[in-house]
């Protein structure tokens, strides 16, 4: 995926964190487990929480000092920032994580 900072979302959550991409879900449902597996394989990741329930999967995950979680969400994965003042161009390369799987 190569999205640039100017198509990123910044939709504010009441918890304060940052809903900063909808990228389709290259993984289907119920394939979850490769999902975090995947993910957790990439260089400067390291998954820090995982949730697989019937509907949904949520992974929790560090990137370049950064908290981040990645929610399944109507077909799509939803990605979002701990910390809404972090650099786009961070946030674009997170997206572009999701072309390495």
């Amino acid at each position: 995926m190569s999205e640039g900072p100017s198509k990123l979302l910044d939709v504010r959550c009441p918890d304060g964190s940052r809903h900063f991409a909808a990228i389709p879900d290259c993984f289907g449902t119920h394939e979850w487990q490769v999902m975090q597996q995947r993910l957790a394989s990439l260089s400067g990741v390291t998954v820090t929480g995982f949730v697989d329930a019937t509907s949904q999967a949520i992974v929790d995950f560090t990137y370049r000092g950064h908290e981040f979680s990645l929610d399944t969400q109507f077909g799509e994965l939803w990605l979002f920032t701990d910390d809404p003042g972090c650099p786009d161009e961070i946030l674009a390369e997170v997206i572009g994580l999701f072309s390495q799987i």
